[in-house]
């Protein structure tokens, strides 16, 4: 992850300065949400890290996509379940991404359905 942040043009202080611009308890209640509009505009060298990098593990560390990432979700967090069936899913700056921007942007990054599916 910190190889590929590194190569997006960002610092690890950059990410992490993105990722906590909002309080826990704020996310908690009010996730926040990026739609196709919002992806579009983000800078260039932060789609491939949304497309290949999401949430994992007990601590909501970086992982990788899993296969079926689309499709099914294995987890009893009731945020998580909630965001997953209104068509969102867990992003590596810790918000929601809605899957039909993440397919779009494999169009606009180069390799970018290799990214998104590993």
């Amino acid at each position: 992850f910190c190889q590929d942040v590194k190569q997006s043009g960002f610092s690890i202080r950059e990410l992490n300065a993105m990722i906590t611009h909002e309080t826990d308890s704020g996310l908690v209640c009010f996730p926040e949400q990026l739609t196709w509009e919002d992806c579009s505009v983000l800078p260039s060298g932060l789609k491939p890290l949304l497309l290949k990098w999401t949430l994992g593990g007990r601590y909501g560390q970086p992982a990788r996509r899993q296969p079926r990432w689309d499709v099914e979700l294995q987890t009893d967090d009731s945020i998580l379940r909630s965001q997953f069936d209104a068509g969102f899913v867990p992003s590596c700056i810790h918000c929601f991404i809605h899957k039909d921007a993440l397919f779009k942007l494999t169009h606009e990054v180069p390799d970018g359905a290799a990214l998104l599916h590993g």
